[in-house]
């Protein structure tokens, strides 16, 4: 797998991204060791913008090509772990403000392969307008794949009684993002 990969970093997330080009690129090469970084460029100077790092890199594979591919591109990049692990809260859950992850990935196949089997549209929603998760692939040509995540927590304070709906919209949102897309030799 290879291409380019561009990150964007707005509000608080943007102040702990605010590095040299050269920090940012090993940020990234520690968070994702088996890709091959061959260029790095970085937008952090300018505080009324989001920092945005784009990635120029390759993500080795077999010596012979395969018949079928499972490709998970969200994993492959990195997703976050659920940062609400345990089962039970009693207190509480405060942000310091909203949060919002998104990817959008445009996917070429490689020639003479196509799609046999993309993970299915989902939309998930957080009671009382708490949140929400979309996720959905579609196909534009028969070489690319578009797909699409967005989990968007909207409350900045979730009450130990909203805890576990809030945990099991992360654990289904990354459990998705997850789900291979089947790619197969013509």
């Amino acid at each position: 797998m290879q291409g380019t990969v561009r990150q964007e970093y707005a509000g608080y997330a943007a102040s702990e991204h605010r590095q040299p080009v050269a920090a940012l690129r090993q940020q990234w090469q520690q968070a994702h060791p088996d890709w091959q970084i061959e260029k790095a460029e970085a937008v952090a100077d300018d505080l009324t913008r989001p920092v945005a790092l784009t990635v120029a890199a390759r993500l080795p594979g077999a010596e012979a090509p395969a018949a079928t591919l499972y490709v998970r591109p969200a994993a492959q990049l990195g997703l976050p772990a659920n940062p609400f692990r345990h089962p039970d809260r009693l207190y509480p859950v405060d942000m310091a403000s909203t949060q919002r992850l998104e990817y959008m990935v445009e996917l070429t196949l490689p020639e003479g392969y196509t799609a046999a089997e993309l993970p299915a549209a989902t939309s998930l929603a957080l009671p009382n307008e708490g949140g929400r998760f979309v996720f959905s692939v579609s196909q534009p040509t028969a070489q690319t794949l578009a797909i699409t995540s967005r989990l968007h927590l909207a409350k900045t304070h979730y009450s130990a009684e909203e805890y576990h709906a809030l945990r099991e919209l992360y654990a289904r949102a990354l459990a998705k993002m997850t789900e291979p897309i089947v790619v197969q030799r013509q």
